[in-house]
């Protein structure tokens, strides 16, 4: 006994058949047969009847990912220059090591939270 189809089904194989009625294998008769055909069809095995001299459909093809585009930031050299300055500055000036390693660590090695400032998760667009 063979699976019997519902209109989903039927709407897949109108999809199907319109395809090769516009590839030009069928012309305009026999596409008028095939649909009603199609819409009268009860089972798997009448739809399977319909299409058994056209060739199957080609797998789709997947669209190649683009490549990554690079993050725009701060160039790497940056923060090592920013840090050497304040080292420098510090060790002339006596100021504490402490108060150095938190200023830099709040400025460049924090988490980002631009996304969450905005009131939306981190997928979200700025504005």
């Amino acid at each position: 006994m063979d699976t019997r189809i519902g209109d989903a089904e039927r709407e897949g194989a109108t999809a199907r058949l319109n395809d090769h009625f516009a590839a030009g294998r069928l012309d305009h008769e026999e596409y008028a047969e095939r649909l009603d055909a199609i819409w009268s069809a009860r089972t798997r095995a009448d739809l399977d009847q319909l299409f058994w001299d056209l060739p199957r459909a080609p797998a789709p093809v997947v669209p190649a990912r683009p490549a990554p585009v690079a993050r725009r930031g701060m160039p790497t050299f940056v923060p090592v220059l920013v840090i050497a300055v304040l080292v420098g500055v510090a060790v002339l000036e006596g100021a504490p090591l402490v108060l150095l390693i938190a200023a830099v660590w709040f400025v460049f090695l924090r988490p980002h939270r631009r996304h969450a400032r905005h009131g939306h998760g981190r997928m979200g667009a700025c504005r």
